[in-house]
């Protein structure tokens, strides 16, 4: 059954709220959407699938998400 993607996107949030992280803003495509995250002091910019199959996909996307901030400037 399709989970709808502001439910999707809801858990994300509370996903990436466990390490700190928080959603800025979000930009919908047909397959992925442009995901704007912040620790607080930086901001960058993560491409997220719109339906992750993968059952580490949250955990994946996480790991995108520290690892863009550490890149930021």
């Amino acid at each position: 059954m399709p989970v709808s993607t502001t439910k999707m996107f809801k858990e994300l949030e509370a996903f990436l709220e466990k390490y700190g992280i928080t959603v800025k803003n979000w930009e919908m495509g047909k397959r992925h959407r442009k995901v704007w995250v912040t620790d607080g002091a930086k901001t960058a910019l993560i491409v997220v699938s719109v339906s992750p199959s993968d059952h580490r996909a949250y955990m994946n996307i996480a790991q995108s998400a520290r690892n863009a901030l550490r890149e930021a400037r």
